[in-house]
């Protein structure tokens, strides 16, 4: 089995979940891009992706990792982040949730040292 790099795994999740008012879709898509140089230059983000929901029109999903919550805190103070955010919820969202979580098992289809011994069994693993 393959280990998963454990240096290079994410401690921190942030999920954003938001829901855009109909018509700024386009205004939230340009705010992201915007931010995004700044984003990647973060000292303990590992990686974000962003996410179209196909059940609730409007709605985004963003996920991020990062290597600790010094890391989230340091960008969700950012001055430019802080100004996005208050476009966003003067203007943009509709409704969000954020949600912050640590990783209880990480594997995958090659690196199932974390996965439950029940599914490698069952895969005959």
């Amino acid at each position: 089995m393959t280990n998963i790099n454990r240096k290079a795994m994410a401690n921190v999740i942030v999920l954003f979940e938001v829901t855009l008012k109909e018509g700024h879709s386009d205004a939230y898509l340009a705010a992201a891009a915007a931010l995004k140089q700044e984003l990647v230059q973060t000292d303990g983000f590992l990686g974000a992706e962003r996410f179209t929901s196909l059940a609730s029109p409007g709605k985004l999903l963003s996920k991020s990792e990062w290597h600790d919550e010094q890391s989230v805190a340091k960008w969700r103070n950012t001055l430019r982040h802080r100004m996005a955010q208050t476009q966003g919820r003067l203007n943009d969202f509709a409704d969000y949730k954020i949600t912050v979580a640590t990783p209880v098992r990480c594997y995958t289809l090659s690196s199932r040292d974390e996965a439950p011994n029940d599914s490698n069994r069952y895969f005959n693993l």
